[in-house]
């Protein structure tokens, strides 16, 4: 005995809402049919297959409609509904036609004898189902060019059969789903006249549920004809038609009267808002279609097409998108009032290793940590992408010059064509170096240098070599001449030397005496030896010295690091995307990033044996491998996407006309392939492949 599968919708709590009235107001109770018997056939076996139903008799009254019913088109074999292949040519070519599936449900109340299981697969295209009641006991199948049918695998049974006995549950299996239930409470006066219009609210602050076909097809046939408001007829037909994930519901009563029943989902017109919605969340949230899609495919769940999520992307949530990030920008701007900036700059490719299509330079505005700008170019060959980095870095900051942005300094990392352009074009404004990045450029001169046996010594010092230099950069008050002599002490502090009368603004360490067991301790180095000449060397290297001044103001990149690290939640380096769709998902992150960068560290709330005491700050341990050691890190608040119903409400709006955005897309400019050869001809090249290792006869 095999169960039918189940098929979902996504139904909007409005629609759902709808039904019910339509039931409560005409409900009435049916009329049981005979039971019949079937030696033949025995409902016995169900028990060892479906567990929703530990016994069952043999005869039964079921209100499915699927069962034992045989579709009026289709020549279907008694055989467990098998086909042959003029049904299959016959079926083919009427759904072509019509570009719709079809299948008619008829009577409510049939024995139970067999089910057949069938797949159901989705599809964006407009779609139909009818069923009609065929008298004799066989399974019908549905008469679809695709095999996609709204079935389920329910069998449910008459409520008032006592032979019916729900499974035993255990309670502690169900505690953790009962935790779960959230009660919805939805009151409303049935004693008015409820249309459709009273029932009607924005999509947005509608709820959605996924609901089992056979769950929905339980409240739909105990509807009653709504035609005339005089005839209560039961139902005795439903044709069903999907779009995405939008279903209509139209039925035919016993009276012949046809009519509309119900929608799983708000409209105007053709524009279903389930299906832009669904579009926008995958956008919105940071996901993609592909993945998207396999999840909904694991659930049987209806779903766009992926030609209609990239035409909903282009027509409508790219669009929304730049406009709220245009208006972000100018906010940013306009707040400045004028004034001068000081901005910290890094780039990032779209993808690792050396497969890189696009480059992204990013602007921050280093007082508020909000991104002010950002520049995505696109590699095209003989460029690389180190030659890309420049060309972002300027275009994203001639655009703000544009914009009437004051820039008085910028901090970036060490790139040789950046540091020529500012020096060039920019005289006005300050360059300053990025200390992490110098710090890191400096610990691989260092490590480089240990790994020689005579030079193993420096191991010890480039720990405390690093934290000096971030001291340095941080006390030594914007003056570069301080900064050079605070860094050049490193030198005497190594050979236990803690005061010089050389230098003119420094002239002793700043920290305490040392215990005497620390002074024994520490591996000091002898002046004038090997390891200490070496270490020298890589201190007063000429680079080092001459680029030690552009750290006088103690800027660092950090919170762009951050940034293009959660950046990878809407841009994931996994994934190929066109250019408009890496602009749209880098103003998506932008977005978040100002909306959420003010958030604060998040405090104790409750008590417990293992908590700080409430109200203190929130910190969390985590072990590092590159320090090897447990580090401090605070808890902040959690993130809020709030910004994104926003967009989600001007999406909306946009599909409905009620506003006109204007977009310029920029992927009909560039070309889709960065290849540095042309595309060779595909025939030729597969034969030139399939030869190779062809014997010579």
């Amino acid at each position: 005995m095999e169960t039918l599968q189940a098929s979902g919708h996504v139904v909007s709590k409005t629609s759902f809402t709808e039904a019910t009235m339509v039931e409560s107001a005409f409900q009435t109770k049916n009329a049981k049919s005979k039971k019949k018997k079937n030696p033949k056939r025995s409902l016995a076996t169900i028990e060892n297959n479906t567990l929703c139903m530990p016994e069952c008799k043999e005869i039964g009254i079921n209100t499915d409609y699927f069962i034992t019913k045989k579709h009026t088109g289709c020549n279907t074999s008694k055989t467990f509904g098998k086909r042959n292949a003029s049904t299959l040519a016959s079926t083919k070519m009427k759904d072509k036609s019509t570009m719709c599936n079809l299948s008619d449900f008829g009577f409510r109340e049939t024995p139970i004898k067999e089910c057949k299981c069938l797949q159901s697969s989705s599809s964006d295209k407009k779609k139909t189902c009818n069923t009609e009641l065929i008298p004799d006991n066989h399974v019908s199948d549905v008469d679809t060019d695709d095999e996609e049918i709204l079935s389920d695998s329910d069998m449910s049974v008459n409520d008032n059969d006592e032979s019916f006995q729900p499974l035993e549950i255990s309670t502690d299996d169900t505690t953790e789903e009962e935790n779960e239930i959230e009660e919805l409470d939805v009151t409303m006066d049935t004693t008015e006249d409820v249309g459709i219009s009273f029932l009607e609210k924005d999509p947005l602050d509608d709820s959605t549920f996924i609901v089992f076909e056979s769950c929905l097809d339980k409240l739909l046939w105990n509807a009653h004809c709504v035609h005339y408001p005089s005839c209560i007829s039961s139902i005795k037909r439903l044709k069903k038609s999907l779009s995405g994930s939008f279903l209509s519901v139209r039925a035919i009563c016993q009276s012949g009267h046809h009519f509309h029943l119900w929608d799983s989902q708000p409209h105007k017109g053709h524009l279903h808002y389930g299906n832009i919605l669904m579009a926008s969340a995958i956008l919105l949230s940071g996901s993609n279609f592909s993945k998207v899609y396999n999840m909904y495919q694991l659930l049987n769940l209806h779903q766009i097409s992926q030609s209609s999520y990239y035409r909903y992307q282009n027509i409508f949530m790219f669009p929304v998108i730049n406009y709220h990030w245009e208006k972000e920008q100018k906010q940013l701007i306009e707040s400045f009032n004028g004034k001068a900036i000081a901005l910290s700059g890094d780039g990032q490719c779209d993808s690792p290793g050396f497969s890189a299509k696009y480059w992204i330079y990013t602007l921050m505005e280093q007082t508020t940590k909000k991104i002010i700008n950002f520049c995505v170019e696109q590699i095209s060959p003989p460029q690389t992408s180190s030659h890309m980095e420049p060309i972002a870095f300027e275009k994203s900051l001639v655009q703000l010059q544009k914009q009437n942005v004051i820039v008085r300094m910028i901090c970036t990392d060490r790139h040789s064509s950046i540091r020529r352009i500012i020096k060039d074009k920019y005289a006005n404004i300050k360059h300053q170096f990025d200390v992490w990045h110098f710090a890191k450029s400096l610990r691989v001169k260092l490590s480089a240098a240990c790994k020689k046996k005579k030079y193993s010594e420096i191991k010890e010092w480039i720990s405390p070599t690093i934290n000096h230099l971030w001291w340095c950069a941080r006390t030594c008050n914007g003056n570069p001449d301080l900064l050079r002599e605070k860094w050049l002490s490193l030198l005497y502090h190594v050979t236990n030397v803690h005061q010089w009368q050389t230098g003119h603004l420094y002239h002793e360490c700043a920290h305490s005496a040392l215990a005497p067991h620390l002074d024994h301790k520490r591996k000091w180095m002898q002046d004038e030896s090997t390891v200490f000449e070496q270490f020298k060397d890589i201190i007063t290297s000429h680079k080092i010295l001459d680029d030690l001044a552009h750290l006088s103001h103690f800027c660092h990149t950090g919170e762009l690091e951050v940034y293009h690290s959660n950046l990878l939640k809407y841009r994931s380096k996994r994934h190929h995307y066109f250019i408009d769709g890496m602009i749209a998902r880098s103003q998506l992150g932008a977005l978040d990033h100002n909306f959420n960068v003010q958030r604060e560290q998040a405090r104790v709330c409750t008590t417990g044996p293992e908590c700080d005491s409430v109200g203190s700050l929130r910190h969390k341990l985590e072990f590092t491998k590159s320090k090897k050691d447990w580090v401090v890190k605070p808890i902040y608040t959690r993130p809020s996407n709030s910004f994104l119903f926003e967009l989600l409400k001007d999406i909306i709006r946009l599909a409905c006309g009620d506003i006109d955005i204007q977009w310029q897309p920029v992927r009909a400019d560039l070309p889709s392939n960065i290849a540095s050869k042309p595309r060779p001809d595909k025939y030729e090249a597969v034969e030139k492949h399939l030869s190779r290792f062809k014997t010579q006869s």
